[in-house]
């Protein structure tokens, strides 16, 4: 718990620092800007004008005159003048705006100085000539200068910046330190330490879905509920998966067991040299061990092909296939097997011709598979239906049986490798990899099967596989 209140804080208080240290560069680069604004443009330079126009105004036979630079000046910066006796009274002006007064009264004059006319910043100058004082206004236009009045306390002022100012700044400072800190806390640095809370029991695999979701990473904690369901989803999978690969050891060693103990048995049988056996008996005893010999080859080759079908390296042999066809021959071929000579195998399919492209070898093996399977678990009269059909882009191939059906439970492992159902009885002797191999067989057609079984009912099978769209 103190290691995780100490995460926390670290993280709030870096980023207070950040704030603080954004706060100063930042109160540094304002002060800067401000004296830039308020800095005198050497090109607006208010002094130098009027020290201009003040040595361009002039006097001659008993009047006021502009000189030819003062002018130029004036209306090269959109500048007016006016100039006005002790009475207030204009006696000159140049470029000056309509509206702007003829006289003044004294507290007339001193608003316009003050608050401006004729969208023109007024400033008041004074020129003495021929012994006699004059005042004049120099008008700005607004967009170049804007005057301001600022009323003020100057006691007050100067108190507060002589004795509180550090007072007021580090009050702000602390204010500001205070507020980032809490709001961070709550906004940021809480949700980081859930997030990293959260990877700690991922890692662990003791997570459970955030409730709070409503931060700035409701993603980033969507993705943490995902990632976990996945990993649990996974965790699953692979204790499944790791209980049917040692099922599946157990089966391939008692099956490779049963023909290698019958092999031995009988070969340390035949080099008895104190027993002497009759031709009939060498013969027998041959016999099975051959046949045990090449079901043990037979079964190294269905995993051998089983892993090239899950890799996808199997050599394929592409060509037309008329389904309709081939089905109906491989009918005829089981019913020619003696133990399903006096089986009942019903076949209709909608079309003559249906051609879809694929390795025939291995689609009749799958199909074999499928066939066979359906009688081996039947009762002890099967029937089995078989029907081919076109649905949509596909054909649809139909087995159904009247077996013992399959449980439920057993029912989404069928097609593993190596997997036996409870329900196979005496019928268990084949390698437990048929169907398993049919299924990647169709895979590999990029079809599907689909299986439905209800217990003492029957199994229905649907394989879907893509039609061909060429014409044969």
């Amino acid at each position: 718990m103190k290691n995780k209140k100490f995460s926390y804080m670290k993280i709030s208080s870096l980023f207070t620092r950040s704030v603080l240290i954004l706060f100063t560069i930042l109160i540094l680069l304002n002060m800067l800007l401000i004296a830039q604004i308020f800095q005198t443009n050497s090109k607006l330079n208010i002094d130098e004008y009027s020290n201009i126009i003040n040595n361009s105004i002039h006097y001659k036979d008993d009047s006021l005159f502009l000189s030819n630079e003062g002018k130029e000046l004036l209306l090269n910066h959109n500048l007016w003048i006016q100039i006005v006796d002790p009475s207030l009274t204009e006696v000159f002006s140049f470029n000056k705006p309509l509206d702007v007064p003829f006289s003044y009264k004294p507290i007339e004059f001193i608003h316009a100085y003050k608050y401006d006319i004729a969208d023109s910043s007024l400033f008041v100058f004074e020129k003495e000539l021929n012994e006699k004082k004059y005042s004049y206004f120099l008008g700005f236009p607004l967009e170049v200068i804007t005057k301001y009045n600022v009323q003020y306390n100057p006691t007050i002022v100067t108190s507060l910046l002589n004795g509180n100012i550090i007072t007021i700044l580090f009050l702000n400072l602390f204010i500001i330190f205070i507020y980032s800190f809490f709001y961070f806390s709550k906004k940021i640095a809480k949700p980081v330490q859930k997030i990293m809370e959260s990877i700690i029991l991922i890692s662990k695999g003791k997570y459970h879905p955030n409730a709070q979701k409503k931060s700035l990473y409701k993603e980033i904690f969507d993705c943490l509920d995902e990632l976990a369901v996945k990993l649990e989803r996974n965790k699953l999978e692979k204790q499944l998966l790791d209980q049917h690969r040692e099922k599946w050891i157990s089966y391939i060693s008692h099956d490779m067991k049963t023909p290698l103990s019958s092999i031995k048995g009988f070969t340390e049988l035949m080099k008895d040299k104190d027993y002497c056996f009759t031709e009939s008996e060498i013969r027998q005893y041959s016999s099975i061990i051959y046949e045990k010999a090449v079901y043990m080859e037979e079964f190294i080759k269905d995993l051998n092909i089983i892993h090239k079908l899950k890799k996808s390296v199997i050599p394929l042999t592409i060509k037309p296939i008329n389904l309709v066809l081939l089905i109906q021959q491989l009918i005829e071929e089981v019913l020619l097997i003696p133990k399903f000579s006096d089986k009942k195998i019903r076949y209709t399919n909608n079309s003559d011709v249906i051609y879809i492209n694929g390795d025939a070898k291995l689609l009749k093996r799958a199909l074999l598979n499928f066939i066979i399977n359906s009688l081996l678990y039947s009762n002890m009269n099967p029937e089995v239906f078989i029907k081919v059909s076109v649905v949509g882009k596909n054909v649809e191939i139909s087995i159904i049986d009247n077996g013992r059906g399959i449980s439920s439970e057993e029912l989404p492992f069928i097609f593993e490798q190596y997997y036996r159902g409870t329900n196979t009885n005496e019928n268990s002797e084949g390698s437990g990899l048929g169907m398993a191999i049919a299924y990647e067989i169709i895979k590999l057609h990029k079809g599907e099967c689909k299986i439905d079984s209800q217990m003492d009912v029957g199994t229905h099978l649907k394989i879907y596989l893509p039609i061909t769209t060429n014409n044969f």
